[in-house]
């Protein structure tokens, strides 16, 4: 369940109940109304309506709430047939129309608010996945570091190159 308050946690109320336990929560910092959730199987759902209505991911949506896309790639990496939920969910705090999602094996980006996704190569062994966590230089959105095993890795170029920063 989502749940809000609007005295300071005096009083609470539940604003959506969701099928699944949320995992992560993410707010446009330029605007209270959009905000994403992803549930424990890894589904991201939108709210452009201050989370008065919610996109499904799996199903039609509103006219007023984009339908999150996923590549195929994500839940499915390498064919297996498991399910390989997302562990880092991200907006670029300089462009929050671009989205970073973060699974076992990959990261993806969106630069359209989570309508598509591509992955974007990192060029480090699968040996250091997962993938720990990701940050964006709040002052050059193109500066992006991973964290993944025990190694920092940074890209200055939107993740076309890396390098490796761990000691």
């Amino acid at each position: 369940a989502l749940i809000e308050t609007l005295n300071a946690g005096n009083t609470w109320r539940v604003k959506k109940l969701f099928s699944k336990p949320l995992i992560r929560l993410a707010s446009n910092p330029y605007t209270i109304q959009e905000l994403y959730v992803i549930n424990a199987d890894g589904h991201v759902f939108k709210s452009v309506t201050g989370a008065n209505n919610w996109s499904d991911p799996l199903g039609p949506s509103s006219a007023q709430e984009p339908v999150i896309q996923y590549p195929p790639a994500v839940f499915d990496l390498f064919g297996a047939g498991q399910n390989v939920s997302p562990v880092i969910f991200l907006l670029d705090p300089s462009n929050p129309s671009r989205l970073y999602l973060g699974s076992k094996k990959a990261l993806f980006r969106s630069e359209d608010g989570g309508l598509t996704w591509n992955e974007l190569r990192l060029l480090f062994p699968n040996e250091l996945l997962p993938l720990n966590a990701i940050a964006i230089d709040p002052h050059r959105s193109s500066t992006i570091f991973v964290a993944a095993n025990q190694g920092l890795h940074q890209s200055t170029d939107d993740g076309l190159t890396w390098r490796d920063l761990s000691l």
